[in-house]
């Protein structure tokens, strides 16, 4: 009668082991899913900062040649108020047939 007793007790010890892999596989799961969303969520905020980056040097380069343009026209005798309008409106695309290279 005793090797029917210890079927049942390994049997439970089995169930035992594969409960708490069971378990293990879902910890390990749960933080593989984590790893992967701070992954994406870091790889965002680095897209988003080079983004602004680039948009950040875009209108620092445009206002250098927005100044340039508008001391040329300075230079050529036009006043400074009508030299920045004359910027704008080009800029803006209201002068036809004429645009700034940036």
């Amino acid at each position: 009668m005793e090797s029917q007793s210890l079927i049942p007790l390994e049997a439970a010890e089995c169930a035992e082991r594969e409960k708490q892999e069971a378990v293990r596989q879902a910890e390990e799961r749960t933080r593989r899913e984590a790893e992967q969303r701070e992954q994406a969520r870091l790889a965002e905020e680095a897209r988003v900062r080079a983004e602004e980056e680039r948009k950040a040097k875009n209108r620092a380069h445009r206002a250098k040649v927005n100044n340039e343009v508008m001391q040329a026209f300075v230079k050529a005798g036009v006043d400074d108020e009508s030299a920045k309008a004359l910027v704008i409106a080009i800029a803006g695309g209201h002068i036809p047939h004429t645009t700034i290279n940036y």
